[in-house]
């Protein structure tokens, strides 16, 4: 294995706009100390300077790092450099690269003594500037359409999004380290299922060294062990090529539907180890009949619901190894089993890939293209060959990837630009990915493009979709049905308000909400509207809520907050349980987890990694096992109980009518049992024996009740117990605010620094909500029947999200939409 890295200390310098400096230019400048892997932007950040005030794309950054070492042979290894960089190493020019996204490898001879690495990079601006063929459609989502000829992120490029920084510099690692004797420079791994089930692993991999084998070469794993053949190669190094197979493999599951087993692969030579691998079995098949998209993993279809996974600090695109597994627990805690890497902005890190394998998580792994007409050229097809031959060889034997995706609104840009249909064609798109992931993910499902399938691109009832009707294009939420949606791999775009503690660590006060300049930074914005993603939460707070939010926000700007919180909770609870309980849908992934700012962005955990208000309702509606409510008008209410499960479910199911806010009027109880892998209805007139105007659909009379209690008590065949509880207003969101429900909430300690904390209610709470700083309640935002108590627990959370190193007694407040007064938290 590789012997341990040099420490390389580096400092960086600005050259100004369209600077094109050379080595021997470079007295005066004004270096100071960088951080590598860093951004310029990072830097900036880092010295007090606001990055958001320059225009990085038109400046010349220069990097360098000064070291000593005997003389030998050294490998220097650059992860990522954004984006156009030219390497020097003393007087040697190593590098020239236009490819943030490709990774770079080099063999160096160096003598005893000083040395000095040199990296420029050059303005983008100016590499854009010669003139080169058009494409066939401009879009409007950057202003510079050339870009398509340069291989970096859109991330700060996009005016309409959120402001993030330009990715420029180093911003993954580079490392530099002597040469070993032996070293793996190139492989293909893949793992398979056989129908004996055993799994089979096969390796070639290319090794780089001087002389003959120290030894007979090996491939082991869970006790087995396979000879490897060794032949001589062209280069003067090995090809070592073998293949095992283990008996009896466990299968990987999405966590939403099994366990995660997962194997150490090791080669030997000898008594040296060359490398380790870590793999897993499963199979994945993807129909696509009849217009669907079906994954189906060991042979079960698999609802996949989840979201895009944003950079957590969009300013050095790298995360802490705390605030990863802390933003990943919280993609995981919400039940989510898809994560989508989004084409607008950069390959993952092998650490966020390890805690897919690890948790269960299906990658949906989009190519870094997205919204431009890329080139048919062929040294930029190369190019690109190159960055995905490399990155695809860091998916193989990973059981979480799923689908490989090779661009993101190409077909839809060139269909709503006028392009002919015949005119869809894309060489890059349509035969080198393919035949990339063909040759190096085998088994991988592939899509040129989403949205995609239908009369058109933007069909929702065909292929893939994008669905923002509910939200952009203000449908009415019974459009979530109309749609027949199968599979949306972006939706429900809102912007989200984070909880109060955010709202008062990020702008100091809630009325500074809606109309601060940094607040609105978050927003997006459509290209060619008006309006932006928290005009579209105002159309829907107006309609359920039935008050002006304008005049809210200027009297009550806290109340204003909690109604647009409650809106989106609304409004994504609609549209995801038809989603769920349409089987002709199969998916359903949200365009983002986490906001890339602080703010209301469009994310469901907020910037500092806090949980926003529709993360709570989502944990709950993608449980494995599900309890889901749809008002089906003068059919009744429907019940639909999910279970994910492998193992049988039975049980009582309870319908209660509540009236009043604290009265249950009538109850009844079915015996009920839900099949492993499926979904179940129940129609409220199941229930009662006689006419029950349970969704107020027929309106005889004056509503006898305001709410309507669903309970599920149950147990699985393996002896687990499952107990759920939703709630269905017949009368809609808009009810009357109390001044006091008799709301209480009483803390205690619980084992490993946890707290359990119980809220009471005298009467019916509407989406009670618990703000307790420092601390993630494991539920917030959901309703509570009177006289009911829920013991819920409080786990400690630094302000990323990540476990607090101090573990302070919990303080805070319960709410509930429908009251004024609020509770205090109590302790003993």
């Amino acid at each position: 294995m590789a012997d341990p890295a040099l420490t390389l200390r580096w400092e960086a310098a600005p050259a100004g706009s369209g600077g094109g400096l050379e080595p021997g230019q470079l007295a005066g400048l004004d270096w100071v100390a960088a951080p590598v892997p860093g951004t310029v932007a990072e830097l900036l950040r880092n010295t007090g300077e606001p990055w958001e005030r320059r225009r990085l794309d038109d400046e010349e950054w220069w990097y360098r790092a000064d070291f000593d070492t005997p003389a030998g042979s050294y490998l220097l290894e650059f992860d990522g450099l954004a984006t156009v960089c030219d390497a020097w190493v003393d007087d040697r020019h190593v590098l020239h690269s236009e490819n943030m996204f490709r990774t770079h490898r080099m063999t160096l001879g160096l003598e005893g003594g000083d040395h000095r690495i040199l990296l420029r990079f050059a303005s983008l601006t100016d590499r854009l500037r010669p003139r080169r063929p058009r494409p066939r459609w401009r879009t409007f989502l950057v202003d510079q359409q050339s870009l398509r000829w340069v291989r970096t992120s859109l991330l700060g490029r996009m005016p309409e999004w959120t402001l993030a920084a330009v990715p420029l510099g180093p911003y993954r690692p580079i490392r530099l380290q002597p040469a070993l004797a032996r070293r793996v420079v190139s492989r293909d791994l893949v793992a398979t299922c056989l129908d004996d089930g055993a799994g089979r692993v096969e390796l070639t991999a290319v090794v780089e060294a001087a002389g003959e084998p120290v030894g007979p070469a090996t491939l082991s794993a869970a006790g087995v062990e396979a000879t490897v053949r060794t032949e001589r190669n062209a280069s003067g190094g090995w090809t070592l090529t073998a293949a095992l197979e283990i008996p009896g493999v466990e299968r990987w599951w999405p966590h939403t539907h099994g366990p995660q087993p997962l194997y150490d692969v090791e080669l030997r030579m000898g008594d040296e180890v060359l490398d380790r691998y870590r793999v897993g079995f499963r199979t994945i098949e993807v129909d696509r009949s009849d217009g669907g998209f079906r994954i189906s993993v060991n042979g079960t279809p698999v609802f996949c619901r989840g979201a895009g996974w944003m950079p957590t600090d969009p300013v050095t695109l790298r995360e802490s190894p705390d605030e990863l597994r802390a933003t990943f627990d919280l993609f995981v805690a919400a039940n989510f089993n898809m994560i989508r890497f989004v084409g607008t902005t950069v390959y993952p890190s092998d650490a966020l890939l390890d805690l897919c394998d690890e948790r269960g998580v299906l990658v949906w792994q989009d190519c870094m293209f997205a919204h431009l007409d890329p080139p048919d050229d062929p040294g930029f097809r190369d190019e690109v060959g190159h960055e995905l031959a490399g990155h695809f060889r860091r998916l193989q034997g990973r059981p979480s990837l799923a689908v490989v995706c090779g661009s993101t609104e190409v077909e839809e840009q060139a269909y709503m630009l006028g392009l002919d249909r015949a005119d869809w064609t894309f060489p890059l798109l349509d035969d080198d990915i393919p035949a990339l992931a063909e040759r190096h993910l085998p088994g991988a499902a592939y899509v040129r493009s989403t949205p995609t399938g239908g009369a058109n691109p933007m069909s929702m009832d065909q292929g893939l979709s994008h669905y923002f009707g509910v939200g952009g294009f203000l449908q009415p939420f019974t459009d979530a049905r109309r749609a027949g949606v199968r599979f949306s791999t972006e939706c429900l775009m809102f912007a989200v308000p984070p909880e109060p503690s955010s709202v008062e660590d990020g702008f100091g006060a809630d009325f500074k909400a809606g109309h601060d300049p940094a607040w609105k930074a978050t927003l997006h914005r459509d290209t060619g509207r008006s309006s932006d993603t928290e005009d579209y939460v105002s159309f829907y707070l107006r309609r359920l809520f039935e008050v002006d939010p304008i005049l809210l926000r200027h009297t009550r700007p806290g109340r204003a907050l909690d109604l647009s919180r409650a809106t989106v909770v609304e409004a994504m609870t609609a549209v995801l349980t038809e989603f769920r309980i349409n089987p002709r849908c199969d998916g359903a992934l949200l365009l983002a987890l986490r906001d890339l700012r602080p703010g209301a962005g469009f994310g469901v955990v907020d910037a500092a990694g806090r949980p926003k208000a529709p993360w709570f309702a989502l944990r709950r509606l993608f449980e494995p096992v599900a309890v889901l409510l749809s008002d089906e008008g003068l059919n009744g209410l429907a019940v639909h109980v999910a279970n994910d499960t492998g193992t049988r479910l039975s049980g009582q199911l309870g319908m209660s009518l509540l009236a009043d806010g604290c009265l249950e009027i009538d109850r009844s109880v079915l015996e009920v049992e839900v099949p492993p892998r499926s979904v179940v209805s129940w129609r409220s007139d199941e229930f009662f024996g006689s006419f029950r105007d349970v969704t107020y659909a027929y309106r005889f009379t004056r509503p006898a009740h305001d709410a309507v209690s669903v309970s599920l008590s149950a147990a699985t065949t393996d002896g687990s117990a499952v107990s759920r509880q939703e709630y269905f207003l017949p009368l809609g969101p808009a009810r009357p605010q109390e001044h006091d429900l008799g709301l209480l909430a009483r803390a205690r300690p619980a084992e490993g620094g946890d707290w359990e904390v119980e809220v009471s209610t005298d009467r019916f709470a509407q989406y009670v909500a618990l703000d307790v700083p420092g601390y993630l309640p494991s539920d917030s935002w959901f309703h509570l029947g009177p006289a009911t108590t829920r013991t819920l627990r409080l786990t400690p959370a630094g302000p990323t999200g990540a476990p607090s190193g101090e573990v302070r007694a919990p303080t805070g407040e319960v709410r509930a939409l429908n009251a004024v007064v609020t509770a205090r938290l109590e302790r003993p």
